[in-house]
């Protein structure tokens, strides 16, 4: 009696494996088309479609995770080396996409504040705040010395005010900078603290990480 003929295991290994490198490969492939996008153009829409992929890649790392577990408890197996090359595409997304985000969150969104002491006396206890959240502060600034403090919006996930507060003399000053932080504009901005409780505020905006931008200032606080 003739034996009915063994599974193809070595296709099966082969189907996995081009699963395993479709899977990595994809959003590795859609990632790096748009890093390389965005670097030429600056534009918004590659930043978009590289969000997308971050999101979505992760699902498909697992998908070709799995495929890999396959291919590796079929019997006969595949050459190790074919196994150990996809393993590598599939998991060097993690540090590629990595990169690509702080490169790309550090020039479309990360925001310099700058306080200037021009009040002629040491300003002491003074917080930078974005909402409600403190994103630098500085203990006691002397006349004619500044400081700078970065945030991104991006990084943390939210749009929204400026806002500072500072003791000069013994009484509190402070208050709205005018600035909002926005995910895809960074921004230029300095703050001059003058006598009196008033600052001068000075922005330079960066729409879309553009090298020019443009540059308003307002004068704010007491009369």
């Amino acid at each position: 009696m003739e034996q009915p003929p063994a599974p193809d295991n070595s296709r099966n290994n082969s189907t996995a494996l081009r699963l395993a490198c479709f899977s990595g490969g994809l959003p590795l492939l859609v990632g790096s088309t748009a890093f390389a996008w965005w670097w030429i153009s600056r534009s918004d829409i590659p930043i978009l479609l590289g969000i997308g992929t971050v999101i979505g890649g992760p699902l498909l790392v697992l998908v070709a995770t799995v495929c890999l577990v396959i291919a590796l408890r079929k019997r006969p197996r595949v050459s190790r080396t074919k196994i150990l090359a996809t393993a590598v595409l599939v998991f060097s997304n993690f540090p590629i996409a990595w990169g690509y985000w702080e490169a790309v969150s550090a020039e479309v969104s990360t925001s310099r504040y700058r306080f200037v002491n021009e009040s002629g006396i040491p300003i002491n206890h003074l917080s930078l705040r974005h909402r409600e959240r403190q994103i630098g502060s500085c203990e006691r600034l002397e006349d004619g010395e500044s400081i700078e403090f970065s945030f991104s919006a991006l990084g943390n996930g939210s749009e929204g005010p400026i806002s500072f507060s500072a003791e000069q003399d013994h009484e509190m000053i402070g208050g709205e900078t005018g600035v909002m932080a926005f995910v895809f504009t960074k921004s230029h901005v300095d703050i001059f603290l003058m006598r009196n409780g008033r600052y001068r505020v000075r922005v330079q905006k960066f729409s879309a990480g553009k090298p020019a931008g443009s540059v308003q200032e307002t004068d704010s606080g007491s009369p």
